[in-house]
């Protein structure tokens, strides 16, 4: 019995290993054709083809993967500088505000008080009597001003009222007005450390807004030592910012000069004929402008022209202006030199910011009872520009 259970045992185990190796139903075998082997024992990397034997088992498809979207950049927005905020102090949009103190590198200035108009007349009137009235449509502005040297020098600096102008709407630079101060007047010696306190006495247009002082050191060549400071709470100039006028091509030829009256424009000033007045009626003026002034040389005439002159270019500084860009030539085809007098007020000398316009007197000479006059206009330190006729009649 014993040898007859191990007879079946045996025999079981015999029909599994038949069973298991004829089953392919289990794996998946890959086979390489003969023809494809051959090739490629020659040539060492290369891929060749190979096939699949299909299993005797139905197999469910597998399902391609769903595309996947590629995610779109975000657009992020580049960002932008904030610009660069005006140093308070050093232009006449930002000035010091009133009653603050602003500094250079070697001063401290402080306004601390300010009058105009009739009341500045009647305080300059009480320090000397012989102090003149403001010119026709103009006021004086009388500023009480402290001001500190912080700077390094050894020696003592030397500081007075003529570094002191002002400027408002009317885009001007008006100049110290040349009277005698209220005391004290403005005029130190100060080292380091050392401080004055006195009044200047200033001009300005008759009402003019927004006024701002400008300290500016005598014969200073320090970048940013010009100093702007309010002289009453908010007050502040704007610049102009787009050219007023184009460029004419009028009055360069001298036989064809500007009509009078007409006006020519270059590349900062825009310039007109308003009024002249020539022989003994010139004469009469230039000595009520000073007894001083002396008569015509022999075989000569003065002839006085009022000249209009507008800023045109928007440049972020002033631009001078004065009677030594004219002269006057005739029918005789002589440029005659100006005559050295005082002229009648107001003179043609002013320092001007684009968009403002001025106009002022210049005193000339020519032959007596010469023809055709026309005055002749080179901008001064020009080195470039041609130059331009106007008619005086």
């Amino acid at each position: 019995a014993l040898g007859l259970a191990g007879l079946i045992i045996v025999l079981a185990i015999i029909g599994v290993l038949v069973s298991s190796g004829d089953d392919d139903t289990s794996s998946e075998a890959e086979v390489i054709p003969t023809a494809t082997r051959a090739a490629t024992a020659g040539i060492a990397g290369q891929v060749t083809p190979t096939t699949r034997r299909s299993t005797s088992t139905a197999t469910a498809t597998a399902e391609p993967p769903a595309p996947t979207s590629t995610p779109r950049p975000i657009a992020t927005a580049t960002p932008v500088p904030s610009p660069t905020p005006p140093v308070v102090g050093q232009s006449r949009a930002n000035p010091i505000p009133f009653g603050a103190t602003g500094a250079t590198s070697d001063w401290e200035v402080q306004v601390l008080e300010v009058v105009r108009g009739a009341d500045a007349l009647a305080r300059l009137k009480d320090a000397n009597q012989f102090n003149a009235d403001p010119l026709p449509g103009m006021e004086y502005v009388l500023a009480s001003i402290r001001v500190k040297y912080i700077g390094a020098e050894s020696d003592a600096q030397s500081i007075d009222f003529t570094w002191f102008q002002t400027t408002g709407d009317a885009y001007i630079k008006h100049g110290w007005a040349a009277v005698v101060e209220p005391e004290p007047e403005l005029r130190a010696e100060l080292f380091t450390g050392g401080e004055a306190v006195g009044w200047t006495t200033l001009q300005a247009r008759e009402g003019e807004t927004n006024l701002v002082l400008i300290f500016e050191p005598f014969l200073s060549s320090k970048e940013g030592d010009e100093l702007f400071l309010a002289l009453s709470p908010g007050a502040a100039v704007q610049p102009i910012s787009t050219r007023l006028a184009e460029a004419n091509d009028i009055g360069f030829d001298r036989n064809q000069p500007a009509a009078f009256g007409e006006h020519i424009v270059g590349d900062t000033w825009e310039i007109w004929v308003i009024e002249s007045v020539r022989g003994e009626v010139a004469l009469a003026r230039i000595k009520e402008a000073n007894m001083f002034n002396d008569d015509p040389s022999p075989g000569m005439e003065y002839v006085l022209v009022k000249i209009g002159a507008r800023n045109v270019n928007p440049q972020p500084g002033s631009s001078q202006i004065s009677s030594l860009s004219f002269k006057l030539t005739g029918d005789a085809g002589r440029v005659y030199e100006n005559p050295i007098l005082v002229e009648p007020a107001p003179e043609l000398s002013f320092d001007v910011y684009a968009g403002g316009s001025v106009e002022g007197w210049v005193a000339l000479e020519c032959a007596a009872g010469e023809t055709n006059l026309r005055v002749v206009y080179e901008p001064l330190f020009s080195f470039t520009a041609k130059p331009r006729f106007l008619a005086l009649e």
